[in-house]
């Protein structure tokens, strides 16, 4: 089975997490590896939210080729016109988020920006080969994976872990499954415009589950532990005897049916 990992966004705490992304899914499954993410600048940081604004790359960009020795990586300059051009859209739409200070409309679009971007790497590198990835796993560089993600089974499905499901949303910090699936799910900046000006509530995770939502794909739930900054949910939010259901549950999938 051939598998892409893809591994869009910021370098920070990418050091302490790639032992654990090396250990579960490097190591298991031998990936090639696709990488989409910033040049170094303090201007991005100003971009994110309160908590994150103090974290920094832990790595820098030939570090990380050394590390994970991907098969094609993509930086962007945050101040470079094409991303201001993101900036000034995803500012544009503000007014339709929380208006607490929770989400950044820039944090979000960009984020999307790169999800798409990575897996448009994949597919240049798809049309060298002339193969087709059977398995796709979006991931980032500051999470940790705690036990194993299951390849061999849902594979026309879009499998995301339980837990950081806000908002009645669902998880977008890790997913993977069979090639079309995650090409609906990775390519949903093509549409965020769409879905907020159809008044799908302005955060990432809402948005998210719309996105799957309305696919011809269902979503699975396995019981995978991911932690993100020391978060892990599967502690106060996730057990596998009495599942919560502002997590884990929140989104039970019959086929393409959906019970909220």
């Amino acid at each position: 089975m051939r598998v892409a990992l893809l591994l869009p966004g910021q370098i920070r705490e990418a050091k302490d997490s790639f032992p654990f992304i090396k250990t579960e899914i490097i190591d298991k499954y031998n990936p090639d590896i696709f990488i989409s993410t910033w040049n170094p600048s303090g201007e991005i940081n100003q971009s994110l939210q309160a908590d994150t604004r103090d974290l920094v790359d832990s790595l820098t960009i030939d570090d990380l080729i050394k590390m994970y020795s991907p098969k094609h990586l993509m930086t962007d300059d945050f101040s470079s016109d094409g991303i201001k051009k993101f900036i000034d859209r995803a500012w544009s739409y503000e007014e339709f988020g929380p208006q607490t200070g929770e989400i950044n409309p820039v944090s979000v679009f960009l984020m999307w920006y790169k999800i798409k971007q990575s897996f448009s790497l994949m597919e240049e590198y798809e049309i060298r080969i002339g193969q087709k990835y059977d398995c796709v796993i979006k991931g980032r560089m500051d999470i940790k994976i705690h036990n194993s993600l299951d390849l061999q089974h849902n594979l026309d499905k879009i499998n995301i872990p339980p837990g950081f499901d806000w908002k009645g949303g669902v998880n977008d910090i890790l997913a993977w499954g069979g090639r079309e699936p995650m090409e609906h799910y990775c390519k949903m900046f093509d549409r965020l415009e769409e879905y907020i000006l159809s008044d799908i509530y302005f955060h990432p995770e809402t948005l998210l589950r719309h996105h799957i939502q309305n696919s011809e794909f269902d979503l699975s739930r396995p019981y995978v532990k991911v932690s993100l900054r020391g978060k892990n949910v599967w502690e106060t939010e996730v057990t596998e005897s009495e599942i919560d259901k502002k997590s884990f549950g929140y989104i039970m999938s019959r086929g393409n049916i959906w019970d909220t």
